[in-house]
C-alpha cells in the first residue's frame, strides 16, 4: 500500500505540489470542515471510526487520486486562467475597464517625455490592457520586440531551451510564486462560490455571508499579490531575451551578427520563417547560414589588432544610446486607420470614442467587483435568512401518528420534504409540532413495512459502534450453547439510555429474538 502512495505522490512535481496540490487540499480541507460542523463532528467521527481500516486506507488513495488530477488539470487550464487575469474579455467588458489604464498611459507619456519609460506598461496605448497584470506583462512582451524584433509569444518556447540550467531555475522559483498566487486567487473565488452553499444546507444564516466574504477576500488577495510576484516574472522574461538570445542563433548553427541592424534584419527574417511565410527572396543572407569565410574579427576602435586567434563569438551588440530602434511591424486589419502608437492626448478621445482622462469617473474594476460583493454579501444573508426561517417554522401533524411510524406527506398539513421518510420515536398527537427533534433518521420508502419492532437489550458499550438507520446483524450466543445465533437485517430504530436499543426485525425472525442474554449489534 505505501508503494501505491509513493507512486501517486511521483506523479506530482515539486512545483505542481507547492502551486497547485497544496492550496487545493486546502480548500478541500475548509470544505469538508464546513460539512462536518453542519453534520456535527461527533457524527461525523463516530462515522469515520465505524469505517473499517481497509476502507479508509482506500478512501485516502481515492482522495489523492482526485486531487492529484484535478491538480493536473487546474495546471492546464491555467494558462487560459491567466488570460483572464490579463484582461482578455468579451471586447464589450473589456473596453469598459481599458479606459482607465489609457487614461494612466496619457499620463506616463507626457510624465517621461524623453526619459524611461516604466516598466508596469507597454509604450504603445493600442497594446494597454484592463487590468494591472495584463499590462505588466504586455509591457514584458513588447520589450523583445520593440528592441529587437522578437516576439515573445513565437520566440520563447524556442529560446526556453537554450537557456542555461541556472537561469531557468532562477526562473522557475518566480513563475513558481506566480503561479501559486493566481491558483490561491482562483481557489479563493471556488470557495466563495460553493462555500456558501454548504454553509447555508449546514449552518446558521450568517455562516454563508461569512465565508463568501472569506473566499472574496482570498480571491482579492491572491489578486493583488499575484500583480506583484508578476514584476519579477516579467523582468526575468526581459533578461532572458537580453542576454541569452544569441544561444538560439548558437543552437540554429547560424552566424551571429556584428551590429545593431545586422541582428535587427536577421531576427526579421528569423520570425518570417518561423511563422511559415518564409524569409524575403531578397534578404536571404540576413539569415546568416554558416560559410566557408574565415570569421570576421572585431576590435576595438582605434585599438591595434592583437595577435592570435579571433574570438569565437562577438561581443553582442547594443543598441545605440541616441538612436531609437525602427518600430516593428504591425498588422492593420483592411480598412482600419492606421495607429501612430502613441495615446490619445489628454481630455480627447480614443480611436473607438472612449474617453482616456479629464475629469470624468471612469470605470474601475476594483471598485465594480466590491459593489458585486456587497450585493452578492446582502443577496446570500437575505435568501439564507429566510429560507433557514421557513425550515425552522415547525409543521404539525394532520392526524395522531402512532410511535416508529414512517411520517408521509399526507401526515403534515404543510409540505416539508426534508420530514418526510421519517419516523416518529414517540406518538404524536394531531395538530402537534414536528421537527427533526422528535423524528429519526430518513428510511428508504416502506422501510418498516411488514417489521415487527421491538426492544433488546445490548452489550455494554456496543451503541457507541451503531446509530439509529442502521442495518444491523444481532448476535448472541444462548446460555449453554456453543454456538452463536444471529438475526440479519434488523433496523436500528433507537438507542436507549441503559443499554438497550428498540430494532425493526422482521416477522420470521421475531421468535428467534434472545430474551434473557444481551447482543451484540454488529454492521455488516
Amino acid at each position: 500500500m505505501a508503494g501505491l502512495v509513493d507512486g501517486a505522490a511521483g506523479l506530482l512535481s515539486r512545483r505542481l505540489v507547492i502551486t497547485t496540490w497544496i492550496p487545493l487540499f486546502v480548500l478541500l480541507a475548509v470544505l469538508l470542515a464546513l460539512a462536518a460542523a453542519g453534520l456535527g463532528w461527533t457524527t461525523v467521527t463516530d462515522a469515520w471510526d465505524s469505517v473499517p481500516a481497509d476502507l479508509r486506507v482506500l478512501a485516502g488513495l481515492a482522495l489523492l487520486a482526485a486531487t492529484t488530477m484535478l491538480a493536473h488539470l487546474l495546471n492546464a487550464v491555467r494558462p487560459q486562467i491567466v488570460r483572464l487575469y490579463e484582461g482578455y474579455w468579451p471586447e464589450r467588458l473589456e473596453r469598459r475597464y481599458v479606459r482607465h489604464h489609457l487614461r494612466v498611459h496619457a499620463r506616463l507619456k507626457l510624465d517621461t517625455a524623453g526619459g524611461p519609460w516604466p516598466l508596469d506598461y507597454p509604450r504603445l496605448a493600442r497594446r494597454v490592457r484592463s487590468t494591472r497584470l495584463g499590462n505588466i506583462l504586455r509591457a514584458a512582451e513588447e520589450h523583445p520586440l520593440r528592441q529587437y524584433g522578437l516576439p515573445a509569444a513565437i520566440v520563447w518556447p524556442r529560446l526556453y531551451g537554450t537557456l542555461p540550467e541556472a537561469f531557468r531555475a532562477t526562473f522557475g522559483a518566480v513563475a513558481a510564486d506566480f503561479e501559486l498566487m493566481i491558483t490561491i486567487s482562483v481557489l479563493g473565488l471556488v470557495l466563495a462560490v460553493t462555500g456558501p452553499v454548504l454553509a447555508a444546507l449546514l449552518l446558521p444564516w450568517y455562516v454563508a455571508p461569512l465565508v463568501l466574504l472569506a473566499g472574496a477576500a482570498v480571491f482579492w488577495l491572491g489578486c493583488l499579490a499575484a500583480t506583484r510576484a508578476a514584476v519579477p516574472y516579467a523582468n526575468q522574461i526581459r533578461a532572458a531575451f537580453d542576454v541569452h538570445r544569441w544561444r538560439l542563433l548558437e543552437a540554429a548553427g547560424l552566424r551571429l551578427p556584428t551590429s545593431y541592424d545586422e541582428e535587427r534584419a536577421q531576427w526579421t527574417q528569423l520570425r518570417k520563417l518561423w511563422v511559415g511565410a518564409g524569409p524575403d527572396a531578397d534578404r536571404g543572407d540576413s539569415l546568416r547560414y554558416p560559410s566557408d569565410e574565415p570569421p570576421q574579427t572585431i576590435t576595438l576602435v582605434h585599438a591595434p589588432p592583437e595577435s592570435g586567434p579571433a574570438p569565437e563569438r562577438p561581443p553582442e551588440p547594443v543598441p545605440p544610446a541616441s538612436s531609437t530602434p525602427p518600430a516593428p511591424e504591425t498588422r492593420i486589419a483592411p480598412g482600419a486607420p492606421a495607429s501612430t502608437g502613441t495615446a490619445p492626448p489628454a481630455g480627447r478621445q480614443a480611436p473607438d470614442g472612449t474617453a482616456t482622462s479629464g475629469t470624468e469617473r471612469l470605470p474601475r474594476l476594483g471598485r465594480d467587483l466590491g459593489l458585486v460583493l456587497a450585493v452578492a454579501l446582502l443577496v446570500t444573508a437575505a435568501v439564507t435568512g429566510t429560507w433557514q426561517s421557513v425550515r425552522a417554522e415547525p409543521a404539525e401533524t394532520s392526524r395522531a401518528l402512532p410511535p416508529f411510524h414512517q411520517v408521509t406527506a399526507d401526515d403534515l398539513k404543510r409540505d416539508r420534504r426534508e420530514l418526510t421518510q421519517r419516523y416518529t420515536l414517540k406518538a404524536l398527537p394531531e395538530g402537534a409540532e414536528v421537527d427533526r427533534g422528535s423524528l429519526g433518521p430518513k428510511l428508504p420508502a416502506g422501510a418498516l413495512s411488514g417489521r415487527l419492532i421491538t426492544t433488546i437489550a445490548c452489550a455494554k458499550g456496543n451503541q457507541l459502534l451503531v446509530r439509529q438507520g442502521d442495518r444491523v446483524t444481532i448476535r448472541w450466543t444462548p446460555p449453554g450453547a456453543a454456538a452463536a445465533r444471529q438475526v440479519k437485517d434488523a433496523l436500528i430504530l433507537q438507542l436507549l439510555a441503559d443499554d438497550r436499543a428498540v430494532v425493526a426485525v422482521r416477522l420470521a425472525d421475531v421468535t428467534r429474538l434472545p430474551t434473557t442474554v444481551t447482543a451484540q449489534l454488529v454492521r455488516p
